[in-house]
This record gives structure tokens, C-alpha cells and sequence, in this order.
């Protein structure tokens, strides 16, 4: 009995197309780190890993985040705030941007401040608000992903449906 397309066997897939395959199914990733680099702000990068835990889990944790220390006070820093500063060592690190600086004077810096049990709740809103604009997680990720899904699709497509 032939299990096969009809002329004669089963279709082979050849090699390259199992490459396609499988690049076209990398792409998504590819995508979501372009999106990432190109798109996302030094502080939505650093803060990236915050903001998914602090909407996936209730109740407390520990949060690192970066805050403009002034004689007024401490206040986090936001993204008019900062620069971030590639090293000739190739390290990076935040300084103070020149629009910060003329706001507040000399006596502004910049200081990392470590929070022993905050409120995964209200961290995931102030982050929300204040570092991602009001985007939510799929917010953020659903165009590249969306994006890059697409290609896998029609080339699978186009790899498993018979052509004449």
C-alpha cells in the first residue's frame, strides 16, 4: 500500500529546507532582541527581569533600583535622568544626564538603593508607569513575537502542503 503522494512515494524534505525550518523558527527570538536593543530604553533593559517577577508573584521582595540622591532627598531615577555610558573597558554605567544636572545642580547623583521587601504589586505598577510608559508585558513583547511567529508559520506551510 503507498502512503505516499500520489506519482510515486513518500515526499522527501531536503536538508536546506529543514534549515529554513529551523531559521525561521529562531527568528522570533532574533526579533524580540532586535526589538530589545533598538527599541528599549537603558532602564527598561535594566529593569526588564523586575518587571516580570514583580507581576508574576504576590506578597514582598528585594528590588535594586537606581535613584537620584539630592539635598532633598532620594527619588528614582527615570529615564530624563540617566545616560548610560560605555566604559573604555567596554563595562557600562549610568551617569546623570545633562538635563538632571541643570535641574538640580552639583550636589545631584546618581546611587543604586536596595529595598529589602518591597510589594511586588505596587513595584509592578510604579515600573509600569514610570519606566514602560503604561505597556504591559505582553505589550512589550507581542509585536516582535507576533512578528517573527509569522514567518515560521508560512514556511512551514509552504514545507508540509504539496505543490503541483
Amino acid at each position: 500500500m503507498n502512503w505516499g503522494v500520489a506519482g510515486g512515494g513518500p515526499r522527501r524534505i531536503s536538508q536546506q529546507t529543514w534549515l529554513v525550518v529551523a531559521v525561521a523558527f529562531l527568528l522570533p527570538w532574533g526579533g524580540l532582541g532586535v526589538d530589545y536593543a533598538l527599541r528599549w530604553t537603558p532602564l527598561q533593559r535594566q529593569y526588564g527581569g523586575a518587571y516580570l517577577w514583580s507581576g508574576s508573584l504576590p506578597g514582598h521582595s528585594r528590588y535594586t533600583f537606581l535613584t537620584v540622591v539630592s539635598s532633598r532627598g532620594r527619588t528614582p531615577a527615570l529615564d530624563q535622568d540617566v545616560l548610560l555610558v560605555t566604559e573604555p573597558g567596554g563595562s557600562d554605567r549610568y551617569v546623570l544626564s545633562p538635563e538632571a544636572r541643570r535641574a538640580g545642580g552639583a550636589e545631584r547623583r546618581l546611587e543604586w538603593h536596595h529595598y529589602a521587601a518591597a510589594e511586588n504589586p505596587e513595584v509592578h505598577a510604579w515600573l509600569r508607569e514610570a519606566i514602560y510608559q503604561g505597556a504591559g508585558v505582553w505589550d512589550l513583547l507581542k509585536l516582535p513575537l507576533l512578528a517573527g511567529a509569522t514567518l515560521p508559520a508560512v514556511v512551514w506551510l509552504w514545507v508540509v502542503c504539496p505543490r503541483p
